[in-house]
């Protein structure tokens, strides 16, 4: 784990198959609900989503990249906060070895997101958080 220059980085390894675990990361939003499988999503088009969880709320969440069944990478945000920076959000899948997977997971783009620093260093220790709590929500989903 790293958590230096407003980035956060994090990886698993997770007993499954990389197309199970794909099937699972390429999904908008499943970071944000409290079991992996289950976010709320709304599609908006083709790259925009909307995803509603009780415990964080809406987000709306821009899928910038797909690449199947390795990596994806999306940026977040918060609908009516047009002052907060969206941050890029990046998943890795790499095969290990049979039935074994790394997922890995960077977060960045935090720098300057309030003009507080206390409080910026606040958010991006609680993502550092969220993304323990996921990662391991992944790991028991598939275990």
């Amino acid at each position: 784990m790293t958590m230096c220059e407003g980035v956060i980085e994090q990886r698993i390894t997770v007993r499954a198959t990389a197309g199970q675990v794909w099937a699972l990361v390429s999904v908008p939003g499943w970071f944000l609900s409290s079991h992996p499988a289950a976010p709320a999503v709304q599609k908006i088009d083709e790259r925009l989503t909307l995803v509603h969880d009780g415990r964080v709320g809406l987000r709306v969440i821009r899928t910038l990249e797909l690449i199947p069944p390795s990596y994806v990478a999306f940026r977040w945000e918060v609908p009516g906060e047009s002052s907060l920076t969206p941050t890029l959000i990046q998943f890795w899948v790499t095969e290990q070895s049979a039935g074994t997977v790394l997922l890995k997971v960077r977060e960045s783009g935090f720098t300057a997101q309030s003009g507080e620093v206390d409080e910026d260093l606040r958010t991006l220790e609680d993502n550092e958080k969220g993304w323990m709590g996921a990662l391991e929500g992944v790991r028991r989903y598939f275990e």
